[in-house]
């Protein structure tokens, strides 16, 4: 079954359990695609998408983005907590992504080297949990 949610900038919120089902929404015309949370591995069926600014596919399988590069116009891509294991195939399957200004791939097992520097910075710098810059307690 599919839930969507039309808005003025042509934006679709899916919850679906076939890709079908979202390919049938003139997805040309899509400009938000709000996909989290659905188990799929991979964004081949982007492909339609081609007009896309904004991707949300967080808590999904993704095991690679293969088929992002559909997706030219898109400025904004959220993959967090997703299976992509090899940051060489991410990069790849970005870089044609000229317009893209934002994107989230935290908590990916190929990013979780850089988010446990990122905390291990923080906390050196004294701005981890608790620390006044992180909205925590006072330092003593």
């Amino acid at each position: 079954m599919l839930a969507t949610r039309k808005t003025e900038r042509k934006a679709l919120t899916c919850a679906f359990q076939g890709l079908a089902e979202v390919i049938d929404h003139h997805p040309e015309s899509v400009r938000e695609l709000h996909a989290a949370g659905n188990a799929f591995q991979h964004v081949l069926w982007l492909g339609p998408f081609q007009r896309l600014q904004i991707l949300d596919v967080r808590h999904c399988q993704l095991e690679d983005m293969v088929g992002v590069a559909a997706c030219k116009y898109l400025q904004v891509l959220d993959f967090r907590d997703n299976k992509l294991k090899d940051a060489n195939a991410v990069v790849h399957a970005l870089s044609s992504l000229v317009n893209l200004e934002v994107c989230d791939s935290r908590h990916n097992p190929f990013s979780e080297a850089f988010t446990s520097v990122d905390l291990d910075v923080k906390l050196a710098l004294g701005r981890g949990v608790g620390s006044p810059t992180s909205g925590g307690m006072s330092e003593s």
